[in-house]
């Protein structure tokens, strides 16, 4: 009987160490690898402070004509909640700032929005001295509730299997200049590993481990009871 509940309480603690082993090996290799934990942080905390958007701008480092073409956020948007799912949206970045806009309290996504000028775009990234490696994205520029100025910026490097992203929120002061008020950056896959999340890398990395501690387990149950039978 006393064998048993050990035996018991051996598989028990060898499937809780598999699991701990799990969750730090998962943990660390997402924050390693995509530069977080569990999921990108969220920026509709900043979206919910947006009373109204003034312009919505493609923005490209290197060319000055085919970045600036119009955007239709509302169509892009739609062709993404039929085509994509979790874990590939709203998280990835080339929808996550339409769809916070979009999914906001009182719903700031314009049909057709207007366009900065190119030299103002410029301006603007220079301003915010985002790196040059982050070469396209969006630029929003909007108003809060109490007027002022909010700049939000996404860009991505060029076309990898593995990306980095980067956004940033910045306000106006009353001078007129820039305040960055947050930054984030992470990377992304656009191939390969594209749809995997910490989830996937928990329950593989879990399913093994648990698969090993089970045959351990198992081993070491045999071994006790060849030892009982040899004792007699």
């Amino acid at each position: 009987m006393r064998t048993d509940m050990n035996s018991h309480f051996r598989r028990g603690a060898y499937l809780a160490a598999g699991l701990l082993v799990a969750f730090l090996g998962a943990t660390t290799w997402s924050y390693r690898y995509w530069g977080y934990c569990f999921r990108p942080p969220s920026v509709s905390a900043y979206c919910e402070d947006i009373a109204s958007v003034v312009s919505i701008t493609k923005y490209s480092r290197h060319s000055r004509q085919a970045g600036f073409e119009p955007l239709l956020p509302r169509r892009e948007l739609a062709w993404a909640y039929e085509h994509a799912s979790p874990p590939l949206f709203p998280e990835h970045p080339e929808f996550r700032l339409l769809h916070a806009l979009d999914k906001s309290s009182t719903s700031l996504l314009p049909d057709q929005p207007d366009a900065m000028h190119v030299d103002a775009a410029s301006a603007i990234v220079d301003e915010l001295q985002i790196e040059a490696e982050f070469g396209h994205g969006l630029i929003v520029d909007a108003r809060d509730r109490q007027g002022a100025q909010i700049i939000l910026f996404s860009g991505s490097t060029f076309p990898t299997d593995h990306r980095k992203y980067c956004e940033v929120v910045a306000k106006a002061s009353s001078d007129g200049s820039l305040r960055r008020i947050s930054s984030t950056s992470f990377n992304f896959d656009s191939a390969g590993l594209e749809g995997v999340g910490w989830l996937t890398i928990f329950l593989i990395v879990s399913a093994i481990l648990l698969f090993l501690a089970l045959c351990m387990s198992g081993l070491a149950h045999a071994v006790l009871i060849i030892r009982k039978r040899r004792e007699r």
